[in-house]
């Protein structure tokens, strides 16, 4: 299966023909349409925000598509809320340098649990991000 293939390329490539045929028929399109095609997400999408800046105002519209969905258990599409982003976080855990017998356990702490305090850390028990920071982008939901 190539890369992609289950993506949104097949969803995008629709659209990218659909105005095509209607150049190809001299057609005009029934509406005023902007393309965007963001081929960066990868890689965190280092140059949206500046493209943003700069090109804000021809950004301007009435409504938006994203072709990053799928379908649910029914068949049925799906649009989903915060489906962007990425989030870097390392963790590091040091323990003893050999095993320690079961009997040690009270006294032990068991590192897949600190790994998973440390994770639950990162948001509350609302949803509401708990990094801060310059680069930090809250989200509540």
């Amino acid at each position: 299966m190539a890369r992609g293939a289950s993506d949104s390329k097949g969803n995008v490539m629709a659209v990218v023909k659909a105005i095509e045929s209607y150049k190809a028929l001299n057609l005009s399109l029934p509406l005023n349409l902007k393309v965007i095609f963001e081929g960066e997400e990868e890689i965190g999408s280092p140059n949206l925000q500046k493209y943003i800046e700069t090109h804000g105002g021809r950004l301007k519209a009435d409504a938006a598509v994203c072709f990053d969905g799928g379908l649910d258990y029914n068949g049925r599409p799906g649009i989903s809320l915060s489906l962007k982003g990425i989030l870097y976080v390392e963790f590091r855990c040091k323990t003893a340098k050999t095993d320690g017998h079961s009997s040690l356990a009270p006294l032990i702490g068991n590192l897949a649990w600190k790994l998973i305090n440390a994770l639950k850390s990162l948001k509350n028990e609302g949803g509401r991000i708990l990094i801060e920071g310059e680069n930090a982008v809250q989200y509540t939901g």
